[in-house]
């Protein structure tokens, strides 16, 4: 992954920072699960309030995600 955070960075960094990689390497698949959620919940508040594309911004988001994994 260019310009970003990929599993193989985030256990090097881990592992200079003292952190044991099955802890980091946890905490990273947690990120990576609630990621989407931490999206759409957002962007289904901001709709209800108005914001008719947050939707589609959400989904953008998204899809931009899955291009990078």
């Amino acid at each position: 992954m260019q310009g970003g955070i990929d599993e193989e960075s985030f256990k090097s960094l881990a592992a200079k920072v003292g952190i044991g990689e099955k802890i980091a390497m946890s905490n990273y698949h947690k990120v990576l699960d609630q990621f989407e959620n931490a999206i759409n919940e957002p962007a289904k508040e901001l709709y209800e309030a108005g914001f008719d594309n947050a939707a589609d911004i959400a989904e953008r988001i998204l899809l931009a995600r899955k291009k990078l994994l």
